[in-house]
């Protein structure tokens, strides 16, 4: 009678063991079918907005020794843009509105970007900023708040901050730091 007990006990652990690992699996199932759907669905509200890439060369300029601001960064020399119009490439792209930057957090210290219209001075796209790492060639996207029109004329600045998040132009009077060009949208 013990035996005929143990193995019915034995026999009612497997369905109910059985039951569990069911159960687990239509678990896994339902997550992956709401995710495939998830997927689908992602894929097919993405749209492409249209965005300005920028490449940025920035060199080591004049010697910081009047202040101490620029102390997070590696370097005694206070960065610049040598010549906006041939040290910054603006160039159209589209990418998918998932990947288009809006307001990015500042990173400090950092190259920011901003686009206002050149008409109006109306802020057009969203804030763009890129960590300074010292001298080198940065790639910067600018998405926009609205879709440029073919023929706008647009006012992008770049602006090199420090570690406080301060322009350094006020303080050492070195306007290359803080640069813009005029781009018309094609």
């Amino acid at each position: 009678m013990s035996t005929e007990n143990g193995s019915k006990q034995s026999r009612e652990n497997k369905k109910e063991g059985g039951g569990i690992l069911m159960f687990i699996i239509l678990i896994f199932i339902t997550i992956a079918i709401i995710l495939t759907t998830w997927t689908i669905y992602e894929m097919q509200v993405q749209e492409n907005v249209e965005v300005l890439n920028i490449t940025l060369t920035v060199y080591d300029g004049e010697l910081d020794t009047e202040f101490d601001r620029w102390d997070s960064v590696e370097s005694d020399y206070l960065p610049y843009v040598q010549n906006i119009s041939s040290d910054a490439v603006l160039e159209q792209g589209m990418v998918s509105s998932v990947e288009a930057p809006e307001d990015t957090p500042l990173q400090l210290p950092g190259i920011v970007v901003r686009a206002f219209d050149a008409d109006t001075g109306n802020v057009i796209s969203y804030w763009t900023s890129a960590l300074y790492e010292g001298p080198d060639t940065y790639e910067i996207t600018l998405n926009f708040i609205e879709p440029p029109e073919k023929g706008d004329n647009m006012r992008i600045i770049f602006e090199i901050v420090n570690s406080q998040g301060d322009d350094i132009f006020p303080y050492h009077n070195h306007d290359l730091a803080n640069s813009f060009i005029i781009y018309v949208w094609e």
